[in-house]
């Protein structure tokens, strides 16, 4: 969205990732994960914020061993209003509901 002048206002922004983590010493142990993310970019509150389940992966015969999920808001600072350019501050969480890990020792899940 832009406003009367031609600024970037807001963005929406949704992507979709997914793969396959395998063992190299045992092939048979793997681990399928996926990252549908929802991203607005609010350039008025500077903010950035994911929404919805970010990550979640699952390991045959245990089911899903790790999650990301609901919303987490980071501050932004505009670069060019214009271009709709900025840059996440990602070491300062504004707001946070849900299940956010710290840290996932994603190898240790496929020993």
């Amino acid at each position: 969205m832009r406003d009367n002048t031609g600024n970037v206002t807001r963005m929406k922004i949704h992507s979709y990732g997914s793969g396959t983590l395998v063992n190299q010493e045992d092939e048979t142990k793997t681990e399928t994960g996926s990252s549908p993310s929802n991203i607005t970019v609010d350039f008025l509150a500077r903010t950035f914020t994911v929404s919805g389940m970010q990550l979640h992966n699952n390991i045959p015969g245990e089911g899903r061993v790790a999650q990301d999920t609901g919303t987490i808001t980071f501050p932004i600072e505009v670069s060019d209003a214009k271009a709709g350019e900025y840059t996440v501050d990602f070491d300062l969480v504004l707001r946070s509901g849900g299940k956010h890990p710290e840290f996932v020792d994603w190898c240790s899940m496929v020993d």
